[in-house]
């Protein structure tokens, strides 16, 4: 009986294990938002994560739904990517793009003072509205 005990832990340990590293590889973290920022058309959402601080670049589009739209000190799963990862050829030293034209009259800057070296855009958010990992 002791040893059925024993084997069916062991069973449930490696299980749980799996479902970890599934859940690593998904490159999904967790976020709190820390500002949001309106500026002709855009929507800037400055996130953090343990003490790294995120800069998330999103298009404003109309809001569907109120239940959905994120807010100020409330924390979100989110996929985040950097606006220049899929650039050919790739970027050598991406220190060198400090600032992107988003339109005729806006430029969107990363703020190295504050330790933001790049830009990012997540499938999770649509507009101000969390979406999840669709």
């Amino acid at each position: 009986m002791k040893n059925l005990y024993i084997l069916i832990l062991l069973l449930s340990s490696c299980s749980s294990v799996r479902i970890s590293e599934k859940f690593q590889s998904s490159g999904d973290k967790v976020y709190l938002v820390k500002h949001i920022k309106r500026l002709r058309g855009w929507n800037i959402i400055y996130v953090t994560n343990g003490d790294s601080l995120f800069k998330v670049i999103t298009k404003r589009q109309p809001l569907e739904n109120r239940s959905c739209k994120i807010r100020k000190g409330h924390s979100y799963r989110l996929e985040l990517h950097w606006i220049l990862e899929n650039m050919k050829p790739p970027l050598s030293n991406y220190a060198d793009v400090g600032c992107f034209d988003y339109g005729p009259k806006l430029r969107i800057c990363t703020e190295p003072a504050k330790g933001i070296y790049k830009l990012y855009y997540t499938p999770s958010i649509k507009g101000l509205c969390y979406v999840g990992n669709e």
